[in-house]
């Protein structure tokens, strides 16, 4: 080690230039690595919901005005045997496990979103204190099991949950994470809380009171968010029929090893011909995959992550070669050096240690002094990148990202270790090839 420094030292006119070098890439490297670093984490989240063996399938209704259209089945009776005529077919297919229906925007990873808020305690003195999404769920039709939901401990099991529904608005089921935002360290079962923004059924403005029945472990409802906050109302009453029926989205959860595609493959011609009832037909059926994906394509999530992607591999592509070729020359130059110690008996495997070590300890110096300059500019302009999450008004999940010592050290270590495997590289192998050149021609080339 002492070896090293005093290398170093010797060369010092020779090595501030690599130095200051080093300290600017280490600077950029940080700036092209965080956004990426950060998408990457946040797409590895669990969605909280068995997305993969989800089949998402669109019924619309025929207008009014359309031939085939059937006025007599637009009466309520009609309406609601439609309905069940439609779930218990589709939960009779072969491969079906689960199946529920749900209207509008209550679709998770769609680009509908729907915000509530809720407060506990006195509505004297409580604000609001959390926002969250707000789900729909037809009671009865299997929504927690179709989605794959968990209970959480202490809760109700998943089938009774989705069972749930209370005529006077009493009912609420939400998720752990809510449940721990409000109710940190307990049992949220049986707590009771304050609906902002719901009427009661009889059209007045009063203070709506809920009590919690149900806990389920929480879901994203977008993919590119961190919040797992979420809050379900059992609506539509028992026949889960409103008073429009313009469209149905029914979602299907595929048994354990059925193929997607084949399934799809067989499943689309049938529903063509065994879904047409009444007024409703089949529109599509899609793996649900892609209902996240083009909700991801409308937020532009795609085209913004490839940027960032794209980008930063045009930026290490550079690094990689302009630090492997600043070092490789380095290295190259040292060649009588190299040929001295061999003449005094100096092994191989010394002299590559020797240079490697060299270095790596230049490479740790300048990234330390690249992420300490750094670290002034993020602590004064808070410049940690947030991911797609920045902008989100939901309680987010706690993770690296959200907390500014640990995410500025896993940077750090990122870029130190980007650096530090090129300066090596850059090192080790005209060091191999340097060492194997005859003593008497390094000395007499140089």
């Amino acid at each position: 080690m002492s070896v090293i420094f005093k290398n170093l030292w010797n060369r010092r006119r020779q090595n501030v230039w690599l130095f200051i070098e080093l300290i600017l890439v280490s600077i950029l490297a940080w700036i092209m690595v965080d956004p990426v670093a950060v998408s990457i984490a946040d797409t590895s989240l669990p969605l909280g919901y068995d997305a993969d063996r989800l089949v998402y399938v669109s019924m619309k209704a025929i207008p009014s005005d359309a031939p085939g259209y059937d006025g007599a089945a637009d009466s309520a009776d009609r309406k609601r045997a439609c309905v069940d005529a439609i779930m218990a077919k589709v939960r009779q297919y072969p491969g079906v496990e689960h199946a529920t229906h749900t209207f509008s925007y209550s679709i998770i990873g769609s680009g509908s979103l729907s915000t509530n808020n809720f407060a506990i305690g006195d509505p004297a003195v409580d604000t609001i204190v959390k926002s969250h999404c707000f789900l729909v769920y037809v009671p009865g039709q299997e929504f927690f099991e179709t989605y794959g939901f968990k209970a959480a401990p202490g809760s109700p099991s998943v089938s009774e949950i989705s069972d749930m529904y209370s005529a006077d608005d009493d009912c609420l089921v939400i998720s752990r994470e809510l449940g721990e935002d409000y109710w940190p360290g307990e049992n949220a079962i049986g707590k009771r809380a304050i609906l902002n923004g719901w009427k009661l059924k009889n059209g007045s403005a009063d203070t709506v009171w809920a009590t919690v029945r149900g806990v389920v472990e929480g879901a994203r409802w977008h993919s590119f968010n961190r919040s797992y906050t979420l809050q379900f109302r059992g609506r539509y009453g028992k026949d889960g029929v409103p008073d429009e029926l313009d469209e149905l989205n029914v979602v299907l959860r595929l048994r354990d090893g059925v193929d997607m595609n084949e399934f799809l493959a067989e499943f689309r011609p049938w529903a063509d011909n065994a879904l047409r009832i009444d007024n409703l037909y089949m529109f599509s059926a899609s793996p649900y995959r892609s209902v996240i994906y083009e909700t991801e394509e409308m937020f532009g999530i795609h085209s913004e992550r490839n940027s960032k992607m794209l980008l930063a591999a045009f930026f290490l592509l550079n690094l990689v070669l302009g630090t492997i070729g600043c070092f490789w020359l380095q290295t190259r130059k040292r060649v009588k050096e190299i040929g001295v110690r061999r003449a005094y008996g100096a092994r191989r495997v010394n002299i590559i240690v020797m240079l490697l070590g060299e270095s790596a300890m230049l490479a740790t110096v300048s990234v330390l002094a690249g992420v300490l300059i750094y670290l002034q500019f993020a602590l004064k302009y808070h410049s940690l990148d947030a991911g797609f999450s920045n902008n989100c008004m939901f309680s987010l999940h706690d993770t690296w990202v959200n907390h500014f010592g640990e995410h500025f050290l896993i940077i750090s270590a990122i870029v130190y270790a980007i650096i530090l495997l090129c300066v090596l590289i850059g090192t080790l192998i005209p060091a191999v090839s340097a060492s194997r050149v005859d003593i008497t021609d390094a000395l007499r080339d140089e």
